[in-house]
């Protein structure tokens, strides 16, 4: 079952006009089989194979995080992980 993964941008970005601002969480939240990227101005929709993809190709600006349950963010190092098929 995959869960709402969560980006830290490393700086200011755009990306086909959607924009990330440093230093804010950004939030891809899974929905049925896929995944919703919600930028400052606007959203992303992603399979989970191209949320891998993308998290991997971001990665000098974006930062995988885990949010815990008492609201701590722990830094996630992301991994882009083959998928059995």
């Amino acid at each position: 079952m995959s869960k709402n993964r969560h980006f830290k941008a490393l700086d200011t970005f755009e990306s086909e006009r959607r924009i990330f601002k440093k230093g804010e969480i950004y939030t891809a939240y899974f929905r049925g089989n896929m995944y919703t990227l919600v930028a400052e101005n606007g959203e992303f929709n992603f399979t989970p194979e191209l949320m891998d993809r993308v998290a991997n190709e971001w990665k000098d600006m974006f930062e995988e995080w885990t949010l815990t349950e008492q609201g701590a963010e722990t830094v996630k190092t992301f991994i882009l992980k083959e998928r059995a098929e």
